[in-house]
């Protein structure tokens, strides 16, 4: 079984937070950290070859703006990345990131 199948189908639906089975924390932090390449999901953030006890654990969608525990909804950020990201929903968040970049690197 993987992670992905611990989070329950509902096409057209957003799984009521009840009905998302919570995922242990190491096995998140695990796959967290593959499926980011060792790396904080922040696409602006230069981080690199994070150690796996480094990456925290945070919402796209946060569970205060209705998100979920679901593996879906996890990314892994830096502890820099993460503090900035606080409660902000993912887009907007990245939408933030990108504003600091130099305009011609945009």
């Amino acid at each position: 079984m993987s992670l992905i199948d611990l989070v329950p189908a509902h096409p057209g639906q957003q799984p009521r937070r009840q009905d998302v089975e919570r995922v242990p924390d190491d096995k998140l932090r695990d796959a967290l950290w593959t499926r980011q390449a060792r790396r904080c999901a922040n696409p602006y953030c230069d981080s690199e070859d994070l150690r796996k006890v480094d990456l925290q654990r945070n919402h796209r969608i946060p569970r205060i703006r209705g998100g979920d525990d679901g593996v879906l909804n996890r990314i892994g950020l830096c502890a820099n990345c993460n503090a900035r990201k606080g409660a902000k929903t993912w887009g907007r968040f990245l939408d933030e990131e990108r504003a600091k970049l130099p305009h011609d690197a945009v």
